[in-house]
């Protein structure tokens, strides 16, 4: 039973804590309808190739939300821009040969399609590119029973 540890925003649950956390995700799912927004961050593709370097990022406000846009050898990927271990922003690191974003504050690497790091991640959102520029896909909640738990 103690060996059952899982990680979830940088807190690691175990025991009865775990069920509880299974629980809360089921009841979620069924009661947390989400509905992404769509949101344009570039006019084209052109633009974000201009602008974001590859094995780099950019820092981009949307709404209430500052999202990092990190490039490499693969393509675009869209993450949140604020490190959980120290705060710094992500956008002012890299991208290495494996994937990851690191975090130029305290080295620690995020794999730009999951956000999982080393015992912490970061949230990361779809990305939609099409003839009319590069989108970011936002979640909007319309009723989460459990709060930021998720």
């Amino acid at each position: 039973m103690f060996n059952d540890f899982i990680f979830h925003k940088s807190k690691i649950y175990s025991g009865l804590e775990n069920e509880f956390l299974n629980c809360a995700k089921f009841v979620s799912s069924i009661l947390n309808v989400k509905k992404f927004t769509r949101i344009q961050v570039f006019s084209s593709l052109e633009e974000a190739q201009n602008r974001v370097d590859i094995n780099a990022g950019e820092r981009i406000k949307v709404g209430n939300k500052t999202i990092c846009i990190a490039r490499n050898q693969k393509g675009f990927y869209a993450l949140d821009d604020k490190c959980p271990h120290q705060g710094g922003s992500l956008a002012q690191g890299f991208c290495n040969n494996e994937g990851e974003l690191i975090c130029p504050w305290h080295h620690h690497g995020f794999n730009v399609q999951t956000g999982q790091g080393r015992g912490e991640y970061v949230d990361v959102y779809p990305l939609e590119i099409t003839d009319e520029g590069v989108f970011v896909l936002l979640p909007q909640s319309s009723w989460n029973l459990f709060g930021d738990l998720f």
